[in-house]
C-alpha cells in the first residue's frame, strides 16, 4: 500500500500517508500501525509484560470500527515516538513539516480537549482529519 518498486529496487513513500489512512480501504494497515505502536509502548513503560490495558487494547482493535481505529492511531501517535517516525519514514520528505505542525497540534490541542471535554471519537476523528488538512 505505501510502497512501490521502481527499476532501481529502491521503496518509494507515499505522499499525504495520514490521509490515506483515513480510507476504510486501510484498517488492516492502520492495525499494523497500532499493534507496533502498542507493542513499543509495552517494551519502552513495562518492561515488555504485557498488561491488562495493553491486552484489552489488543482485542479490541480487532473488532473496533474505522472510526475507532483511527482514534486509536491518532492517540498512539500523540505518545508513541516509534509510531512518529514510522509516519515520517512512510511519507515523504516534502511533508515532514506539514506532519510535525500535525503531531504539535495533537499534542498542545487535540488529544487534551478530547480528554478533558464531552467530545465523541467521531468528532475527535474529524478533528484530527481537518487540522492535518489545514497543517
Amino acid at each position: 500500500m505505501t510502497c512501490t518498486q521502481n527499476s532501481g529496487d529502491t521503496c518509494q513513500n507515499t505522499k499525504d500517508l495520514i490521509s490515506k489512512l483515513e480510507s476504510p480501504l486501510n484498517s488492516d494497515y492502520i492495525k499494523i500501525l497500532i499493534h507496533k505502536a502498542s507493542r513499543s509502548l509495552q517494551r519502552e513503560f513495562f518492561d515488555d509484560s504485557l498488561t491488562p490495558e495493553l491486552a484489552q487494547l489488543h482485542s479490541r482493535i480487532e473488532r473496533a470500527t474505522h472510526c475507532e481505529l483511527l482514534a486509536v492511531f491518532f492517540l498512539l501517535l500523540n505518545v508513541d515516538q516509534g509510531l512518529k517516525q514510522a509516519v515520517y519514514d512512510l511519507d515523504v520528505p516534502d511533508n515532514h513539516a506539514k506532519i510535525t505542525r500535525f503531531i504539535m497540534d495533537l499534542r498542545q490541542q487535540l488529544v487534551t480537549t478530547f480528554f478533558c471535554s464531552s467530545q465523541t471519537v467521531t468528532e475527535f476523528v474529524q478533528e484530527c482529519s481537518d487540522t492535518y488538512c489545514i497543517s
